[in-house]
């Protein structure tokens, strides 16, 4: 998958079995709080799995190291209001 396919498959069509960032559990995404004091999800973040913190887009993807995010029953994303 080429990063313009991932970068469109993030913004018009994210499915969760997906390989991005975004849905990789060593993927920590960044936030920040609006004016009435509600998080907002951005778009980047950092992997966790090297030794060294890495800043990643929310649609990049390392195939090779990427492991599907298991998210229990009833836990949302703030993106999902």
């Amino acid at each position: 998958m080429t990063s313009k396919e991932r970068r469109l498959a993030f913004f018009n069509d994210p499915q969760p079995e997906t390989p991005l960032c975004v849905n990789c559990k060593h993927f920590i995404r960044y936030y920040y709080m609006d004016q009435k004091g509600n998080f907002q999800p951005l778009h980047f973040g950092h992997c966790t799995l090297h030794a060294r913190p890495r800043k990643k887009l929310a649609y990049d993807a390392c195939e090779e190291f990427f492991t599907q995010m298991i998210k229990a029953p009833g836990v949302t994303d703030f993106a999902e209001k």
